[in-house]
């Protein structure tokens, strides 16, 4: 009931907050404004954002019912947003080296190259790393890390997780796991 209240009584509600506005502006531009007046003209500000904010929200509610009732229906309402959007977004023209041109050939030859310019990589930029020395490990700390996990780790492992931690995507905590362990080592020994 407060939203159709206010969409009666907006229009005159908004008229009133920018003409009390407009006088404090006024006072202001002559240096004539106390203190009170800029608390005043700071909740006028508040409440006009508010105002236009709600007249918005009704406005776009509005427009989407119009478009539930009518958009879908190849109606007449229907057919004029198509045809607007068509003509809103039809490149007429481009302007090439000072001139207007409306070829559709050379036009869409330009498009093709300002695409093609601003999409590729520049022929400037290359990264050269041949005289760049990154720091590698030692073979001993290779070793470790590439062999192969034995049955006692996994299960070192799984006994030092929290019971109520997540392995993975499948929901298994790990306390399924120390329970069922016996059935389930064969099952991590194969992957």
């Amino acid at each position: 009931m407060e939203q159709r209240g206010l969409w009666i009584h907006w229009p005159k509600k908004k008229q009133n907050l920018l003409l009390e506005l407009s006088a404090l502006d006024i006072m202001d531009d002559e240096s004539n404004i106390e203190e009170n007046d800029k608390v005043r003209r700071l909740e006028l500000l508040s409440e006009l954002k508010l105002l236009l904010h709600k007249e918005s929200a009704i406005l776009n509610q509005k427009a989407r019912m119009k478009w539930l009732e009518q958009g879908d229906t190849n109606s007449k309402y229907f057919q004029s947003r198509i045809r607007w959007r068509r003509v809103t977004n039809k490149l007429k023209g481009v302007e090439l080296n000072g001139t207007w041109c409306e070829d559709p050939a050379k036009v869409r030859e330009e498009v093709r190259q300002v695409f093609e310019e601003r999409f590729s990589a520049p022929k400037s930029f290359c990264i050269n790393l041949q005289n760049i020395e990154f720091q590698t490990i030692s073979e001993e700390d290779n070793n470790a890390l590439t062999k192969e996990i034995g049955d006692r780790e996994i299960e070192e492992t799984i006994n030092q997780c929290g019971e109520t931690k997540s392995p993975g995507p499948d929901g298994f905590n790990f306390m399924f796991l120390k329970y069922n362990w016996d059935t389930l080592k064969d099952d991590f020994n194969q992957g």
